[in-house]
């Protein structure tokens, strides 16, 4: 309401100075006329001290319009005698002024409070903007988060699904291993006495599988350690003669070979061989497990790969300490 009544008063007071005043005055000095409100600007005629004229209007920064000899023209004020009327236009143009400057300033904070209602108006939208920007981004990490939780959780119960048949198959082979420990821990002797006349131990192993072929035994007789190897073959005879002597060699699987001789009576047919075992062989046969064996007869050898009893020598050589 106080913008449009300003308007009204500026409205008025713009046309009060519009409409052009007619009070009679008189030049206090001698001067020029000017054609427009510059001093630099064409003189349209000069006058005297005490000339007749008539103001017509008041243009700020002391300077009025006046009539002078059918000319109209600018003159400065200190030109002219300023009598009361010649003031009230002074006055009235200060008012106008003041109420031309008052609007405009209000205009101009009204101009100013639209651009920051415009700009707060844009920063909100922008903010928004960001806002849906920064939610769209959350939305995506969420669901590729979610992607890799759930392929994870996928994952998990292919491996739990996995893992029921191993540990059934862990369980089996615990089971397995307890029961082959049980029958390791027991040694199976063909004998195991007591010779009262010659007052030693007397212990032989039962024959032990190691090849369909072939199978090992251990003897022990007092202090002498022995190892027997049946071969369900012909290889000539197992001869213990230096000349053509018959020999068994371990392989392990650490490269080492551990070689026996034959050192009973010679025997012919299928191969059986009797050799000594000392305790530094022992000490070798204990280290690995084996790898293949070699016999030599006096006409045939053999060297069989395929055990499938490799730690004989591990497992059982402690049978003999008893």
């Amino acid at each position: 309401m106080t913008k449009y009544i300003a308007l009204i008063f500026l409205s008025l007071a713009i046309n009060a100075s519009s409409q052009e005043a007619n009070i009679v005055s008189e030049f206090s000095q001698e001067g020029s006329l000017y054609r427009s409100l510059n001093n630099s600007s064409d003189v349209l005629t000069d006058f005297k001290s005490g000339d007749a004229c008539v103001v017509v209007g008041y243009f700020g920064k002391e300077i009025y319009k006046v009539k002078y000899n059918d000319l109209v023209g600018f003159v400065d004020s200190q030109y002219l005698v300023v009598n009361e009327a010649v003031m009230d236009l002074y006055y009235d143009f200060q008012d106008s002024e003041r109420l031309r400057i008052m609007t405009e300033e209000k205009k101009r904070k009204a101009d100013v409070q639209i651009i920051i209602k415009e700009g707060e108006e844009e920063q909100k939208r922008l903010e928004l903007k960001e806002f849906e920007r920064i939610k769209a981004l959350e939305l995506v990490e969420k669901r590729r988060l979610d992607s890799i939780v759930n392929i994870k959780i996928e994952e998990n119960k292919q491996v739990e699904i996995k893992a029921v048949p191993n540990k059934v198959e862990e369980k089996l082979n615990k089971e397995e291993l307890l029961e082959k420990k049980d029958v390791l821990s027991t040694c199976d002797y063909s004998m195991n006495e007591y010779d009262t006349i010659d007052r030693i131990k007397i212990v032989r192993t039962i024959p032990y599988i190691l090849n369909k072929d072939l199978t090992i035994e251990l003897f022990k007789r007092g202090r002498s350690t022995n190892v027997f190897f049946n071969l369900s073959e012909d290889l000539g005879c197992a001869s213990y003669l230096p000349s053509n002597r018959s020999s068994v060699k371990v392989i392990l699987e650490n490269n080492q070979t551990i070689t026996f001789y034959h050192s009973w009576d010679m025997d012919c047919g299928e191969f059986s061989f009797r050799g000594n075992l000392s305790n530094s062989q022992i000490r070798s046969l204990k280290r690995a497990s084996i790898q293949s064996i070699y016999l030599k007869g006096t006409k045939e050898t053999r060297h069989i790969t395929d055990i499938t009893y490799k730690t004989f020598f591990i497992e059982r050589l402690d049978c003999l300490d008893i």
